[in-house]
């Protein structure tokens, strides 16, 4: 799909999946990972244990999450959320 998404498309990719990328940086090195989630609507909610990600979202809390919804090569559509 090219173009925007609307609030709607863009809410139901975020509550129809499961699976999203959470980048960070620590102001030297982005760092992408593959991170579950749920979305109730209003808030995206994520778990994770200690380590690099938790190292670097204390340095720096900026974050970029993005989700993907993909039928075939030619119908996708992708959500980015900044935070």
């Amino acid at each position: 799909m090219l173009g925007e998404l609307n609030e709607m498309e863009i809410k139901n990719v975020l509550s129809s999946q499961v699976l999203g990328r959470l980048a960070c940086t620590d102001g030297k090195q982005p760092y992408i990972i593959p991170l579950t989630f749920t979305y109730d609507g209003n808030c995206i909610y994520g778990q994770t244990n200690e380590g690099m990600k938790m190292e670097m979202l204390r340095k720096n809390p900026n974050v970029c999450f993005e989700v993907d919804m993909m039928t075939d090569m030619r119908n996708w559509k992708s959500v980015l959320v900044f935070g």
